[in-house]
């Protein structure tokens, strides 16, 4: 009984929002003018929030990008407050969805085999026992 419970909350979790909103969190920045996330998908850190925001920061500092001077970014300064608060919580959920992911594969792939072992006594029971009853009968 306890291991279909446990099924049943793998096939819920699976079923939630939960690890979307954790991947949106570690993989995207939110625009610091409007708060959106952004998902950066090019290599140039010169980001433009989409519209109606359209505002212009830097992807590493988060920076406005009026009279922005990338170098300035290369250069490594303790952050303090929100923003050391904010990539501590990246990160966090960065590890969560690891960890997430490194158990529902070994879920997976149990569920997997539970699935073809039961395809495999609903043969015996429909095939392989009815040839033998009519063998021994």
């Amino acid at each position: 009984m306890k291991r279909t419970l446990d099924w049943g909350k793998w096939v819920m979790k699976n079923s939630t929002e939960a690890e979307s909103t954790n991947w949106i969190f570690a993989y995207t920045k939110a625009c610091p003018k409007c708060k959106r996330a952004i998902e950066k998908n090019n290599g140039c850190m010169h980001m433009t929030c989409s519209p109606p925001c359209g505002y212009e920061f830097c992807w590493l500092c988060l920076g406005s990008y009026k009279g922005h001077d990338g170098r300035a970014c290369n250069r490594f300064t303790q952050q303090n407050g929100p923003v050391l608060e904010a990539e501590r919580e990246r990160e966090m959920a960065k590890k969560a969805i690891e960890r997430y992911t490194h158990y529902y594969e070994r879920w997976a792939a149990n569920e997997m085999s539970r699935k073809q072992a039961v395809a495999a006594l609903n043969k015996i029971e429909t095939f392989y026992l009815k040839k033998l009853s009519l063998t021994y009968n």
